[in-house]
This record gives C-alpha cells, sequence and structure tokens, in this order.
C-alpha cells in the first residue's frame, strides 16, 4: 500500500494549474493507442482515466511469462467493471432485517454502486527461467483486438496460451464476467485439488498460504510484493518449506494521471469498502476454497498488508455474503456462509479499527463471535507509521497511539471490551531470535517499531510499506512455527497455537 495523503499537501496548487492539468489527462487519452484487449476494456473496465479503476489490475493476461511469481504458486486477478455490463443474469444479495449493520451496508452498496468486483483471470506459475510453465487458467479477456483495415496481427490464442496445455484457457464472458467468477473459482478448485490428487500432500507442501497487498498496489507491484515476501520467508524457514501459495491482486487504486495525488486522497473511503466488498464476495471464496482443497492436510495461513489486511480479516471473520444465483431464482436463505476454520493470519500494519474485533467499529463490524475457528490472529502496529495515526484515520490496527491504548504497560491489554495479548518491540530481534508465543482466542498486538522502520523505496508508504525484508520472513516463520498444528479428524482446520493459558493472565 501507498502512503495516505494528507489534504493541506494540496493547498498551494493553484486552480488554473489544475485545470491544465485536466485538459492535458485528456489530450493525452486521445492520442493513445488501443490496447490487445481494448475493446473488452473499453466496455466493462476503464483503463485509465480521471476516476475510473485501471486496467494494471490484469497487465498478468498481457505478459504472463514476465509478470508471476518466483515461485509455484497461483494469481487470482479481481478486476472492477460497469454493473450493467458484467453482471449477467445474476442475482445480488438484498439486506435483511437479521444483517448487521456492516452486511447492510455491503448489500445496498454492492446493488446500487455502478460497479462490481469480479475474478478477471487465474494464472499458474511455476517459478522456472523465462517463465516456462506460467499459463493463463481462467480469462474474461479473449478476443484480441478488432485491428485496422489491411493490418494484420501475429497475436493468438495458441500465442496467449503460454504452455497451458489443450485444457487452459477456460474462457469467461464478459458481459457475465460477474456470475462467471464462479467458473474461475471451480477451475482454482480442480487445480488445487489436482496438485494434491497427483502428489503426497504431506511431502509435497507444508503449508497453504493466502496472501494480499493493500491500498495503491497495482498488479505488478503486487506481485514484486507477494515475491519478496515469500523469499524472505524461504530464507527463514530453509530447504522443508514448501508452500501451496494463491496471491490475490485487487483493482485498489484509481487511475488519476497528473492528478493523482487529489484522486488518491478521495479515493480512500472508496478503497476502504472495497476492500471490504471483496472480502465478503470473491476473496471469501478464494479463501473457502483453499481450506476445502487442503481439508486440513496442512496449515493454512494469510497474510495481508493495510488494505488487504482488512479483506482478509473480513473474509476470515464474517466470510461470504454471495451465492450463485441467476435471473428467476431466489437466492438461498441461508445466503450468509460462516466463516472457514484457518490456522494463521498475519495482519501487517492493518488500515481497519482494531474495534471490529471487540465492542463493534464505527464502520458497523463487530468480528466478535466471527472469528473462534482462527487459530491465531497477529496484528502488528509501529509507532514511524504516519500513514495509520489516529488522528487521521480513526482507531486503526497499524496506529501506534491505538497499541499504546490497549497494551499500556502490561503483557496483556483491555480496551472497549477487547482482550489482547501484547507484544513488546524489545521481544523482537533483528536475528530472529523471538522471543513471543501467540495466544489464540484473542489478537496478538505486536509492537513492530524495531522492525516496521525504514523507509521502502517506490511505494510512496514510507514506514508503512516496510514489511518486505528479510527480518519480516523470520518474524513470518517464527509465527509459523509457533503453530501446534495437528490434521484434524474431520475437515477442519481449527486449531490452537502454542499459547500461555488465559487463566495465567494476572
Amino acid at each position: 500500500m501507498r502512503a495516505f495523503v494528507r489534504y493541506d499537501q494540496f493547498s498551494f496548487i493553484p486552480a488554473g494549474r489544475l485545470l491544465l492539468a485536466s485538459l492535458a489527462i485528456l489530450c493525452v487519452s486521445c492520442s493513445s493507442r488501443p490496447t490487445g484487449y481494448g475493446a473488452t476494456e473499453k466496455n466493462i473496465t476503464a483503463r485509465g482515466g480521471i476516476v475510473g479503476e485501471a486496467g494494471l489490475f490484469h497487465d498478468i493476461v498481457y505478459n504472463p511469462e514476465a509478470i508471476g511469481l518466483t515461485f509455484p504458486g497461483y494469481i487470482v486477478g479481481l478486476d472492477k467493471g460497469r454493473q450493467a455490463a458484467v453482471i449477467g443474469d445474476a442475482v445480488l444479495p438484498a439486506p435483511r432485517d437479521s444483517d448487521i449493520e456492516a452486511i447492510r451496508d455491503f448489500k445496498t452498496r454492492l446493488n446500487t454502486e455502478p460497479k462490481l468486483h469480479y475474478i478477471s483471470h487465474v494464472v499458474r506459475n511455476e517459478g522456472r527461467p523465462y517463465g516456462n510453465g506460467n499459463c493463463i487458467l481462467y480469462s474474461i479477456y479473449r478476443d484480441w483486438g478488432s485491428g485496422e483495415k489491411g493490418m494484420s496481427f501475429s497475436e493468438n490464442e495458441v500465442d496467449r496460451n503460454f504452455g497451458c496445455g489443450g485444457d487452459f484457457p477456460i474462457f469467461g464472458r464478459p458481459a457475465s464476467a460477474f456470475p462467471d467468477s464462479w467458473t474461475g473459482l471451480d477451475v482454482l478448485a480442480k487445480e488445487l485439488e489436482r496438485q494434491f490428487s497427483e502428489r503426497d500432500a504431506a511431502s509435497a507442501y507444508t503449508q497453504a498460504i493466502v496472501i494480499v497487498m493493500g491500498w495503491n498496489t497495482p498488479q505488478l507491484e503486487a506481485v514484486r510484493n507477494f515475491n519478496s515476501v515469500l523469499s524472505h520467508l524461504q530464507r527463514a524457514a530453509g530447504p522443508d518449506f514448501r508452500p501451496l501459495v494463491i496471491g490475490v491482486t485487487w483493482a485498489s487504486s484509481w487511475s488519476a494521471n497528473w492528478l493523482e495525488p487529489l484522486v488518491t486522497l478521495s479515493s480512500y473511503r472508496a478503497k476502504a469498502n472495497d476492500a471490504d466488498e471483496i472480502g465478503f464476495t470473491w476473496l471469501a471464496e478464494v479463501v473457502r476454497v483453499v481450506q476445502q482443497t487442503t481439508a486440513g492436510r496442512i496449515p493454512t495461513v494469510a497474510i495481508g498488508h493495510s488494505f488487504g489486511a482488512r479483506a482478509l480479516a473480513t473474509a476470515l471473520c464474517m466470510g461470504s455474503q454471495i451465492e450463485r444465483s441467476s435471473l428467476g431464482q431466489e437466492p438461498s436463505k441461508s445466503q450468509a456462509r460462516r466463516s472457514v476454520p484457518w490456522n494463521l493470519f498475519i495482519a501487517w500494519q492493518g488500515a481497519f479499527s482494531i474495534n471490529r474485533f471487540g465492542k463493534g467499529s464505527s464502520e458497523g463490524f463487530k468480528y466478535d463471535g466471527h472469528c473462534g475457528d482462527i487459530g491465531a490472529i497477529v496484528l502488528t502496529s509501529s509507532s514511524h507509521d504516519q500513514a495509520n495515526t489516529k488522528s487521521s484515520w480513526s482507531d486503526t490496527v497499524g496506529s501506534y497511539e491505538v497499541f499504546r491504548q490497549f497494551c499500556g504497560e502490561g503483557k496483556f491489554g483491555s480496551f472497549n471490551r477487547l482482550d489482547v495479548q501484547c507484544i513488546r518491540r524489545e521481544e523482537i530481534s533483528a536475528e530472529g531470535g523471538h522471543r513471543f508465543r501467540f495466544t489464540a482466542g484473542m489478537p496478538n498486538y505486536v509492537d513492530a517499531s524495531n522492525i516496521v522502520y525504514f523507509n521502502q523505496p517506490n511505494t510512496g508508504g514510507g514506514a508503512h510499506s516496510d514489511i518486505f525484508r528479510p527480518i519480516h520472513g523470520r518474524f513470518i516463520w517464527a509465527a509459523i512455527q509457533s503453530l501446534e498444528w495437528t490434521p484434524p479428524g474431520s475437515h477442519r482446520t481449527q486449531q490452537r497455537t502454542a499459547t500461555e493459558p488465559s487463566s495465567s493472565r494476572p
């Protein structure tokens, strides 16, 4: 996630200069050449423009050989398009009297906002030289350029298949991209099931990891960040670390060109809502697919940063609020699915209210009672993170002032009827010899000021985005090692971490 932006940074910009910048943007858009999938993008998803989601969230379908993971894994790409253009015959969930405020608000936005999120592509990465083996499993982007009279184009489906084999890619229809997202999920589920059916799961994989980045993170940057996090994690863990990785990218920013700072600022609330929307919909469904596919055979780990942590918290603690349905069919009465069992959730510098875990937040969220199937929840905060300050953006998890409110000087803290285990900065060492153990049944709140410290280059996020170094890989590995994981007898992955029992609290 890039930096939060303050209003007072723009008080000096003359109105005339803003007008000239706007005209320049229009001129640039008039002279630009079409992209290969430009016809589809134009119909359903803006590529560029002042306040349209950029096409920067499906760039991998253009270059799967180059934009990919440096290790075996999968990328699930979420785009956002005009509701009328992508909804097909889907029936959207309607608010109910029994819904909590956050779910009612989500359903209302889903039915009234002009755009919807959908799964636009699922890509397999092999982590081989030259991108060999990388392939598109599912995509709504199929038709390559209408071209111009008298011109020929070399691109065809074989050129863009990139080694998937005869069965792939499976194409969705742009006009029904929202309901066809279920097809994308089915493709992912079958692919993951194949991985386990063709291999001995006990020796092939050690963990299933779902990872999501935050606000203003184009797909190129998100994939780079996935590579950084997992590379440092593997370095800390050693050769016995063989994860099954699913990275999820989403339309996390508006495109703004020269007016980017102003548009970025105004997009904060919209993208906060979008993070919760994907948590209630397709991200929750991805989490469900991963959990059901692994079926208790390996531990499940979720890693989120900033708004990505927000989306994962909603997905893990609230569950999916959508069902397969089509015109003329009533959505299931049990529309809201309960959250799935999960082993470990790490929220780096989370951009959401910590009170969601307790008495409830001002956004209408109340996770209390819904997160019980998560073995351990780990939240980080840093005194150097100026993006997550309470004075600017409410009681966010990443705010150091909020950490101080909850933790004070004790090992355990309680504030606003929320109990947390507090982990001090001195318990985290640069060498990775961490002296903490996580407690199940409550958030583990970490003062990460010793490791979330530096300005991360080329992110604009300052210390807020300092989570991509070896020390962070050692921290994540210490968290994974703390799991007391035993494959359960049923298809549930609920377990507890190595803990100091709650009864030992002072």
